[in-house]
């Protein structure tokens, strides 16, 4: 069974593009791997991505930029490039009097040594509390058991 010119040619073209696609996916390895040994493009990726959830933050409500700010600092454990805008953005939900983003600022402040720092993070559990949010009101109740 003889295969036809046109049969012929088209498996030449898909070899073709078979070298192709091969020599593309091979360079680009060598340069990712060369490029990482000389300098590290994380940083800029980072920087990047924070930037994608400011703009992201601009345009979302106080709930929403909660959770992109939650997100941002669960983000922390890979760069700490994350920390600031993620504090920054609880700051400034804190400053309108966000039970949640009160709270959970509270959490990271309350694990802090210094008494000065202790007492910020209880007033923010009072705030809460006084909106009634329930882990606020829980935490107060643990605080004063101590």
């Amino acid at each position: 069974m003889a295969l036809s010119k046109k049969r012929i040619i088209f498996r030449r073209f898909l070899y073709v593009i078979l070298a192709f696609s091969l020599v593309f996916a091979g360079t680009t390895v060598y340069y990712r791997t060369s490029y990482k040994r000389t300098k590290s493009i994380a940083p800029i990726l980072f920087k990047i991505d924070v930037a994608r959830y400011k703009a992201k933050a601009i345009f979302a409500d106080e709930d929403e930029k909660y959770k992109i700010a939650r997100k941002l600092y669960a983000f922390t454990m890979f760069s700490n490039t994350y920390h600031a805008p993620a504090i920054k953005m609880m700051d400034e939900l804190i400053a309108i009097d966000h039970a949640e983003a009160m709270v959970f600022r509270a959490h990271l402040l309350i694990r802090n040594p210094d008494p000065e720092i202790k007492a910020e993070a209880i007033g923010l559990y009072e705030r809460a509390a006084r909106q009634h949010h329930h882990q606020a009101v829980l935490a107060l109740y643990k605080i004063q058991g101590q």
